[in-house]
């Protein structure tokens, strides 16, 4: 059978298997996988050349812009790409007809009537029989073919893109001509931003399809998002920033990996010592004199003399996987501590951590027994005499001496990888601050350092705590700076984990940090606010379509149904207890409490249970009413909406004066919605109709709002009516 070297060290594959693994990243035939592999060489072939390679990342991240998150199933593919066929010299793209519109709009140079230039500045197109090629002015050997895309069909959409009092600043007739005024500025600036992780771009859209299994995972709902954000691509499906590159979340076979250049670096061996000493030392431990003794005390074991040996053992293997030109992905998202992260932490929406490389030859000649290192794990219960019915058997003492061998293995290439985070040096602190404030005993002891975030006063607190049972628990924290006290405080905090070991907690905390800012304009806190909020003009007065608009579909518009879940659950409450008082705007949506704020209005008390990001007592917004300019430029600052229905039953829930229970409120809002023109209101909510025409559309909503009771205590039933009708599609 014929076969070919896949680029995981030591492993060849038959031909007809990587072809099929091939496929299953670019969405090809198998036969075209099988031909396009006996011409080009590896897997998925990489650009030849750098500036083929930075083109593709260009265009990769003009499409990531527009489409933002999406599910790939209702766009023919991610970002409407069904299939690609990756070559050294141009990548071919098979776009989704239905999707050309929408690619023309996010890729063609357009001088836009406000003077913005939108699209890939420098961008020309050239047509063939059955193709469009892309590529840069002046360079029509960097290509990406719009493969099977009939000339007239791009012509239409080109057209399409263009809006009253735009100039198209490249067509077909132009595929030579020299950039336009501000054109090779724009054109620079895009480069800059894309150089950093160009090769990641790139090796993505080569891959693409993969992206329709990433949608599949658990937590992500059918939808795939990724932006750059400080020269990283970062993966932000299901409203969590991973730096975690797909190929890796899937745990796919490494032929099928980019092969990255391996950036300078020591091997484990004589980079455990460095890296521990980076590191403060845990109270009363002493610093370890041998690599083995080191690699024993980073990974949290007992440096017994079977550890020992064990991690002599590890460190021999990782030296052999480091001098291997292909691992250069041990580097990707800031070294192989991530991975230990991902075990620490528990795959969210992730297929869980990677087996290191070199895992089978570490298992297979191990020379120690692992039953004997396993006991590692048990002691001291192992030798209580009150534990002799419960101790475990040789062979479950076996499996977990090879789950500790792996983790020597992993922190021996954590170590070689590691790189120097952007921080603050790490200080004790006072383990007791905040303690009111949390859950949980109070820790032995506590380390912090301050990681500053980008165009952000807030930045991030890296915390390890040392608990009186042993071990060491990491989180990453907003602030202390710029959140109140209870915000930096809260739980869950952004990121958590444990590890064996002071110097593991603090390399996982950086690592969780450096991704957490890596994605810090889409992260909230607790309080449902954005970490680095958008910035909004002093005297803008944003409307509800711009709001709706630019917030994110899935989940952050406060719209009916929304609006209608949050009164039912407020509804129990009084209905089982004291009936709770709201105010007016005027004296806070949020009021200071003895130690968290207390909501003030209906407004804050259903966001704090839905969607709406809190305002802060101080802040201009917190005594505004919610359609007023200034509490819609809060909206707007932390993309975040409430539809135009809502807020007509908020502003007048809200606006009844004096302390007044729920039940009055909500009569108020009802008597405003059932007169308010429905017809005017859904015209101002931009977002496509549920399936069907905008007629049944109003007519669903009409009756929605004619039949909602004014009574506060039907509420519960009238819901659970609508309730089906809204899961089907029935509005939005």
């Amino acid at each position: 059978m014929t076969t070919r070297p896949s680029s995981s060290p030591g492993r060849r594959q038959p031909i007809g298997r990587l072809a099929q693994a091939r496929a299953l990243a670019t969405g090809e035939p198998h036969q075209l996988a099988l031909a396009e592999l006996a011409a080009h060489g590896p897997a998925i072939p990489g650009a030849l050349h750098s500036e083929q390679e930075l083109w593709e990342a260009r265009v990769l991240a003009a499409l990531l812009a527009t489409y933002g998150s999406h599910r790939p199933a209702a766009t023919g593919g991610p970002f409407g790409i069904g299939r690609v066929t990756p070559r050294p010299g141009e990548t071919l793209v098979h776009v989704d007809r239905t999707q050309l519109d929408r690619w023309a709009r996010a890729l063609l140079p357009v001088r836009r009537a406000d003077g913005a230039l939108t699209g890939v500045a420098g961008l020309r197109w050239s047509a063939g029989a059955k193709d469009v090629v892309l590529h840069p002015v002046g360079a029509p050997e960097r290509r990406i073919v719009l493969a099977k895309t009939f000339v007239r069909d791009w012509k239409r959409a080109v057209a399409d893109a263009i809006d009253v009092g735009d100039v198209l600043l490249a067509g077909a007739a132009d595929c030579a001509a020299a950039p336009k005024p501000g054109e090779e500025a724009a054109e620079q600036a895009q480069r800059q931003r894309a150089v950093p992780c160009a090769g990641d771009l790139s090796a993505l859209l080569r891959r693409v399809v993969l992206l329709e299994l990433l949608a599949g995972l658990p937590f992500r709902d059918g939808a795939v998002e990724l932006a750059v954000d400080s020269g990283r691509l970062v993966d932000l499906s299901g409203g969590r920033a991973r730096l975690t590159l797909p190929w890796a979340v899937l745990h796919l076979d490494r032929g099928l990996w980019p092969v990255r250049p391996v950036r300078e670096r020591a091997g484990a061996s004589s980079a455990v010592l460095p890296f521990l000493a980076s590191y403060p030392p845990a109270p009363g431990a002493g610093r370890p004199q041998a690599a083995p003794e080191g690699l024993c005390v980073l990974a949290g074991i007992e440096a017994t003399e079977v550890a020992v040996r064990a991690a002599g053992w590890a460190l021999e293997v990782a030296d052999a996987e480091l001098a291997d030109p292909r691992t250069g992905y041990l580097d990707d998202e800031g070294g192989w501590s991530a991975n230990r992260r991902r075990a620490a932490e528990g795959g969210f929406g992730d297929a869980g951590p990677l087996d290191p490389p070199g895992c089978t030859r570490a298992l297979e000649g191990c020379p120690v027994d692992f039953a004997e290192l396993g006991r590692l794990a048990f002691l001291p219960v192992i030798d209580h005499p009150a534990a002799k019915d419960f101790r475990p058997d040789r062979e479950e003492l076996a499996e977990e001496g090879r789950q500790i061998l792996i983790r020597l293995l992993e922190w021996a290439l954590a170590a070689a990888t590691h790189q120097v985070p952007t921080r603050g040096p790490w200080e004790q602190a006072d383990p007791a601050e905040g303690a009111d404030l949390s859950a949980g005993p109070v820790p032995r002891a506590r380390w912090s350092a301050v990681k500053p975030l980008p165009d952000s006063p807030v930045p991030l607190q890296l915390r390890v705590d040392q608990h009186e049972r042993g071990g060491f628990k990491y989180a990453v924290h907003p602030g202390p700076a710029g959140v109140p006290a209870w915000v930096h405080h809260a739980v869950p905090p952004l990121r958590f984990g444990s590890a064996g070991s002071l110097p593991a907690a603090m390399a996982l905390a950086e690592q969780a940090g450096r991704e957490v800012a890596a994605g810090a304009r889409t992260v909230r806190s607790c309080d449902r606010r954005l970490l680095v909020p958008r910035p909004v003009p002093a005297d803008a007065d944003p409307q509800v379509a711009e709001l709706v608009a630019a917030a994110d579909p899935e989940g952050r518009v406060l719209d009916l149904y929304e609006l209608t879940a949050g009164l039912r659950a407020l509804a129990d409450l009084e209905r089982d207890g004291d009936p709770w008082l709201y105010h007016p705007p005027a004296g806070g949506h949020w009021r200071r409490g003895e130690r968290w704020p207390e909501a003030g209005t209906v407004s804050a008390m259903l966001g704090d249970d839905c969607v709406l990001a809190a305002t802060r007592p101080g802040e201009e917004a917190n005594t505004a009413p919610v359609d007023f300019p200034a509490y819609r430029r809060h909206l707007a600052a932390h993309a975040i909406a409430i539809d135009p229905f809502a807020e007509v039953y908020l502003a007048a829930a809200d606006a009844v004066p004096g302390p007044a229970p729920l039940s009055e409120r909500h009569r108020a809002g009802v008597a405003a919605l059932q007169a308010a023109d429905l017809t005017k209101l859904a015209r101002q909510d931009p977002r496509p109709p549920a399936p069907g025409d905008d007629t049944a559309e109003i007519v669903v909503i009409t009756a929605f709002v004619r039949s909602m009771p004014a009574d506060i205590s039907d509420i519960g039933e009238f819901f659970d009516r609508w309730c089906p009708r809204h899961q089907e599609g029935g509005h939005r």
